[in-house]
């Protein structure tokens, strides 16, 4: 298939989400995507707005958190290409970095306690037809 200018790009609801709600978020909103979509290539734009203690993104995502997001896309087996950009909290960025790149080499999800996402997908369910189910 020749697609150009193919971009997911969902805005989330609320401040305060953490590694559950992102989790989540991969597992039932975007694998499904890609699935249906089967791009040649994923683009994430890494910037880590929303890892904890960003006062700017306002999150909770954990460095475990993030090589969730990235094991599970890797996982995938499509070519995956992670450019850091931004990252205005500092002091996490070391730390974060060392989880993607694990990731990116493991090539699974990195394990994350079980929690309960706080997330709500309705607003969502007209653009996207896997969300109707």
């Amino acid at each position: 298939m020749n697609v150009y200018n193919q971009t997911l790009n969902v805005p989330l609801q609320r401040t305060g989400l953490g590694d559950a709600e992102y989790a989540t978020f991969i597992d039932l909103l975007v694998r499904p995507i890609i699935d249906d979509f089967e791009p040649d290539l994923i683009l994430v734009s890494c910037g880590y707005d929303a890892t904890f203690g960003d006062r700017e993104g306002e999150m909770k995502v954990t460095p475990a958190g993030y090589g969730h997001i990235i094991g599970t896309l890797a996982s995938l087996k499509i070519p995956l290409v992670v450019l850091l950009e931004g990252g205005y909290f500092l002091d996490a960025i070391p730390e974060d970095s060392f989880h993607t790149v694990k990731a990116l080499i493991d090539r699974e999800p990195s394990k994350l306690p079980l929690g309960f996402p706080l997330l709500d997908f309705q607003h969502l369910e007209f653009y996207w037809i896997n969300l109707r189910n």
